[in-house]
Order: structure tokens, then C-alpha cells, then sequence
């Protein structure tokens, strides 16, 4: 039996192979919506995407990785030039829907 930490690699691995799916799910919600933080290793708006697309609550970031429980998957380019892009901001910002598609846009 695939314990959740292997389903949710599996998933995440699926979801993040590009930004297709990370696009979708900041389409899916008001562009006013705070959909994460900058400087934040547990609410970074990546991270709360893959909260939500795989269930798995133990999930943080770093600057090019993401961490499942002990567990670490890569994060791809796009992921990680997101990154850099937002957390070149002021610390602690809260972070719109609207805001990160145009980030994703400068990156893709």
C-alpha cells in the first residue's frame, strides 16, 4: 500500500511538472484573493497550491525544493524563478491571485 507522503510526491511531481495547472487554480479564484505570502516557507502561494491539489497538509518550500513531512521533490524552473520574483518584494506581503498570474506571465 502507497503511504499519503508517496501519493502526495507523486502528485506534486504531477502538478508542478508545469505551470499549467498552478494557472488554472489562481484562475479558479477571485483576482482579489490572498492566495499566499512572500518570504514564507508554509504559505507561499505555491504551497498552498499543492495543499489544495493533493490534501497533504506537512507541505513547505525552500528556495528549490519542496518538502513533503522528510521527504523533498525538486521544484522545476518556473517554480523556482516564481519564486525568486516574489520574495524580491518586501517581506511578509500578502500576495493576490491577480498579482502572481502576473509573475507567472514575466516568467513564461
Amino acid at each position: 500500500m502507497i503511504s499519503a507522503t508517496d501519493q502526495a510526491i507523486q502528485k506534486t511531481i504531477e502538478v508542478l511538472n508545469t505551470p499549467h495547472k498552478f494557472r488554472q487554480w489562481l484562475n479558479s479564484v477571485p483576482t482579489d484573493t490572498i492566495v499566499g505570502e512572500n518570504w514564507s516557507c508554509d504559505s507561499c502561494p505555491i504551497v498552498n497550491f499543492l495543499v489544495a491539489a493533493t490534501g497533504y497538509e506537512q507541505t513547505e518550500i525552500t528556495e528549490v525544493f519542496v518538502c513533503l513531512g522528510a521527504q523533498q521533490v525538486l521544484l522545476p524552473k518556473w517554480a523556482i524563478q516564481f519564486i525568486e520574483k516574489i520574495d524580491s518584494l518586501p517581506s511578509n506581503g500578502h500576495l493576490t491571485a491577480e498579482y502572481c498570474l502576473q509573475v507567472l506571465e514575466k516568467i513564461n
